[in-house]
């Protein structure tokens, strides 16, 4: 496998550092994005000094896990500080804009904008310069009259993702919430069975925002694997989080938030509310007993096949699956499978079973049976009709591409996953069928 950081090179450029876009000294590397790319890696920008000019350790580490000599690293900053102490009086850039401080003319300026893109970006220059409170009455009133044309608007806004540090760019990630912000808002007077027309396109408020808050926060876990998130921008992405309402009943979005906060020790995170950093809690306890039962003992098949048929259990149906060697095991397997998958959607077992995919299991064969389980629970005919189809497949291929990272896969697991494509393919994003490809491509 190869490196995760590589191909690092120091270079000076501007980037985010703590919600501000600054120009420093940075270390440019080529990250693995886990992504189906061309060369499957990404170049990355790392800060290597603040704002205020003090190192930033853990990303002079990251350099160094590229390629290049810590001593190196350390001559080029101080001769960068040098430089830029020298300097710093005539670089500074005298702006040729209109002075904004003055609170008529932003007055005037929110008084003419005419589309949420225009408030939006207003919206974030008072955050940024910190006046924001002299002007969100004004603001938030305005969101009455501005056209919201294309309520999609953050469908693929992945494909921007190079522009997300860019201060300056519509899709610079923070001005992005900020637009997620001014629409609750926007909408929060209408009842989740109430109608938005978005010109002529029709769709009731509680699925508009359940679209809204399901890419929010696959973007989010985007943009974390692309770049170093700050405090500041976890404050943001909090505050705004809690502004839905019913975040914390959506399965989904509480394990995609589990995943994107399991392993940066969220307990000692004082941006994260205490109320989410219990439901995370929750979580993890569920997933730790998710474990222990795939690692429970395998009795059985009968066993096994009772408990599968009583209970609807996945993991006892892999259990018994793996221990089906006559042919009367294997057709009442059969006949278990399809009443299985028939069964009522439990979303929350799937999403706990692919949550244990980013967990060490203690053994193959307990790799082998998770994969069983889910191949089959993915395979659910309610499921096909649910709104979170595509979404739970997408993220399943990911995690076992992110799996494929540090660890080989047995051919009878992917024949499994490649069951469950070709099952299903017909309903797939051309996303979701090069994710798929990828995992594919790397086991021939």
């Amino acid at each position: 496998m190869s490196k995760i950081f590589k191909s690092g090179k120091i270079v000076v450029d501007k980037v985010n550092e703590s919600g501000n876009i600054i120009e420093t000294l940075c270390v440019e590397i080529e990250r693995d994005t886990r992504k189906p790319q061309d060369e499957n890696c990404k170049k990355v920008l790392y800060p290597l000094l603040t704002c205020n000019g003090k190192y930033i350790f853990e990303n002079i580490d990251i350099a160094v896990m590229s390629g290049l000599k810590k001593e190196d690293i350390l001559q080029e900053i101080k001769k960068y500080l040098v430089d830029k102490s020298n300097y710093k009086e005539q670089e500074k850039i005298k702006e040729n804009k209109k002075d904004f401080s003055n609170a008529d003319l932003w007055e005037t300026i929110i008084e003419n904008v005419t589309t949420l893109e225009e408030l939006s970006q207003v919206y974030y220059v008072l955050s940024v310069r910190k006046i924001i409170n002299r002007y969100k009455d004004k603001i938030f009133r305005k969101l009455n009259e501005v056209d919201v044309s294309d309520p999609f608007f953050f469908a693929d806004f992945s494909k921007y993702s190079d522009f997300w540090t860019e201060e300056n760019n519509e899709y610079c990630f923070i001005r992005y919430m900020y637009k997620i912000e001014l629409l609750l808002e926007k909408y929060k007077n209408l009842k989740y069975d109430q109608v938005i027309d978005f010109n002529l396109s029709l769709i009731k408020k509680g699925d508009y925002l359940e679209e809204l808050l399901c890419n929010f926060i696959n973007h989010w876990r985007d943009y974390g694997i692309s770049y170093f998130i700050s405090d500041e921008e976890n404050l943001i992405f909090f505050s705004l989080y809690s502004k839905f309402e019913y975040a914390q009943f959506n399965s989904y979005v509480v394990s995609v938030l589990f995943a994107i906060y399991e392993n940066s020790c969220f307990y000692e995170k004082d941006y994260i509310p205490k109320n989410i950093k219990t439901m995370l809690f929750e979580i993890q306890e569920k997933v730790d007993n998710k474990l222990k039962e795939i690692h429970f003992p395998v009795i059985s098949f009968e066993y096994n096949y009772m408990r599968a048929l009583e209970n609807n259990s996945y993991i006892d149906f892999a259990k018994a699956n793996f221990q089906a060697n006559t042919k009367e095991n294997k057709d009442y397997m059969t006949v278990l499978e399809d009443k299985i998958k028939s069964e009522d959607f439990d979303i929350e077992e799937a999403l706990l079973l692919i949550l244990c995919l980013f967990r060490n299991h203690k053994s193959k064969f307990e790799w082998d049976i998770n994969i069983k389980a889910l191949t089959t629970i993915l395979d659910n005919y309610e499921l096909k009709k649910n709104s979170h189809f595509k979404r739970i497949h997408f993220w399943f291929y990911e995690s076992v591409y992110y799996y494929l990272n540090e660890n080989d896969i047995k051919t009878k697991d992917l024949l499994e996953i490649k069951k469950l494509y070709d099952n299903n393919c017909s309903k797939y994003t051309e996303q979701m069928k090069m994710e798929f490809d990828s995992i594919y491509k790397w086991c021939r």
